[in-house]
């Protein structure tokens, strides 16, 4: 495909004329089968874990006084995990939290939220109370990697908080079955869009505690409460056959 044209530029006393053309042509089969592959390779290669070098130097990185360094640091590490858990580099992650830096937050909550260890457990659910909404995020999504029952306990309490409910209902669901009892606590809660919410985390990781409390919630005073929880009920039976 080809396009011509002339840009026409005219002052006071002279005319100026530019040619233009376009020309695009169809990649070949073989071509686009060699983006594929390389689109791949690049997805496949960005889901390693850094190598021992790489987080060695990304700890060195974190420690510096040096703030561009720092700040490549926290990128590297929230695009990338570890291979093993490192409870140095999540300690350091969490004291970021903590600091008055609010401009390397957001890259530190992304790498908390991948480097949290179980070692750094009580860091990390202290940054779930946090004022900072990217912080709490960040450590509610480490918490539902770690998949433990007292993190599913106060990751469940964010589901009454707007702000939260998205990211803590995430966090719930990757826990798997872990979460069923802090999930059911909430279910008496006086927000309807909390009780709704409920519905719809056991519907995905509820089991036979969840049969009478959704049985319950089928009576609520709100109409989608009921429905979600009936359609949630039938999905925890069929799982029980």
């Amino acid at each position: 495909m080809e396009f011509q044209e002339k840009l026409t530029a005219r002052a006071s006393n002279s005319t100026e004329e530019t040619p233009i053309k376009i020309t695009c042509n169809l990649l070949s089969d073989a071509e686009r089968a060699e983006l594929v592959k390389a689109a791949a390779e690049a997805a496949r290669v960005a889901k390693l874990p850094l190598t021992g070098d790489q987080e060695k130097q990304a700890l060195e990185d974190l420690q510096s006084a040096d703030l561009p360094r720092k700040r490549r640091a926290l990128t590297l590490l929230g695009a990338k995990g570890p291979a093993q858990p490192n409870k140095e580099i999540s300690e350091i992650l969490l004291a970021i939290l903590e600091q008055g830096d609010k401009t390397l937050h957001f890259q530190a909550a992304r790498a908390v939220a991948t480097w949290g260890t179980l070692e750094s457990f009580p860091g990390i659910i202290k940054a779930v109370g946090s004022s900072d909404a990217l912080v709490r995020h960040g450590a509610m999504e480490a918490l539902g990697r770690l998949k433990t029952a007292e993190g599913a306990e106060v990751v469940a309490k964010r589901l009454a908080d707007t702000a939260d409910r998205y990211q803590a209902s995430k966090a719930l669901t990757a826990m798997g079955p872990v979460a069923e009892d802090a999930v059911i606590k909430q279910a008496d809660s006086p927000d309807w869009q909390t009780r709704l919410e409920v519905c719809r985390l056991l519907k995905e990781i509820g089991g036979a505690k969840s049969v009478p409390v959704l049985t319950k919630l089928r009576g609520d005073t709100q109409a989608l409460v009921q429905n979600t929880a009936s359609s949630a009920l039938t999905a925890v039976q069929a799982r029980q056959k």
